[in-house]
């Protein structure tokens, strides 16, 4: 199964994808994006039902797709978020996040974990991290 993520200057969120094998869509997800009803019809009407519909989409200046191939499991993002406490409260959490929630605080945890170090300001514990959604902060633009 290959999944993708959709986004768009329309909105905030994203929209999940999941193709089979021979490139013909299973599953989708707007749970994760903020979508009002004139974009979800527009969306319903272009619904890319195979993998190539999908990189149409791409081309336009509207909308990006981004294959996801990261490891989103919980033990992953204890490696990289690297502050150990309350493993037995943050993974029931960090699991019942959809993918485009889980994708979003993977890659956030660089730019955050460089916003601490130029700032001195402590860590936050994961599970504060995850609950708050301190993955959604632009951290390039937090003095």
């Amino acid at each position: 199964m290959t999944k993708y993520i959709l986004t768009s200057i329309h909105y905030k969120g994203g929209v999940q994808f999941n193709y089979d094998n021979a490139g013909f869509l299973l599953f989708y997800s707007v749970l994760d994006a903020e979508l009002n009803e004139t974009q979800l019809v527009g969306l319903l009407r272009k619904m890319p039902r195979e993998e190539a519909d999908l990189q149409k989409l791409n081309e336009t200046q509207y909308f990006t797709v981004k294959k996801v191939s990261e490891d989103l499991s919980f033990e992953n993002f204890w490696r990289e978020y690297d502050k150990k406490i309350h493993p037995h409260r943050c993974e029931p959490f960090y699991n019942k996040m959809s993918d485009v929630k889980k994708l979003a605080t993977l890659k956030s945890i660089g730019p955050y974990n460089y916003y601490l170090t130029r700032t001195g300001v402590a860590k936050a514990n994961p599970e504060n991290y995850l609950k708050k959604e301190y993955y959604k902060t632009d951290w390039s633009k937090e003095s």
